[in-house]
């Protein structure tokens, strides 16, 4: 009986390291996805302009209200946190205003066109 124990006890200490070891492996999960279709979500480069504009290529947008911005940790960023120069890619709503912008992470860039 006491040689089971010590085994059990020794793997039940590990047990919160295997967690740390899986959640560093996994991959960023989008709550809201990028759409697939660039026509839906262009890639730009981003700018900073004065609240509540946005640039994006250089050409200026109005941010609608309760836009979001995700950063590539999949946190809200505020306006006046915007990485300039980042890839993002971003939503127009029916009014042409900014719905959402992405951050892209180096993985997003390479795959998506």
């Amino acid at each position: 009986m006491r040689k089971l124990i010590r085994p059990a006890l020794f793997a039940l200490a590990l047990l919160p390291l295997a967690g740390t070891a899986l959640a560093q492996t996994q991959t960023t999960f989008r709550t809201v996805p990028i759409p697939a279709d660039p026509k839906v979500a262009p890639k730009a480069v981003i700018g900073q302009g004065v609240f509540p504009t946005v640039l994006l290529n250089g050409k200026p947008f109005k941010m609608a209200a309760g836009a979001k911005i995700f950063g590539t940790n999949n946190l809200i960023v505020l306006h006046a946190n915007l990485p300039v120069g980042a890839v993002v890619r971003y939503a127009l709503n029916p009014n042409g205003e900014v719905r959402t912008i992405w951050i892209l992470t180096d993985a997003e860039k390479a795959r998506n066109p």
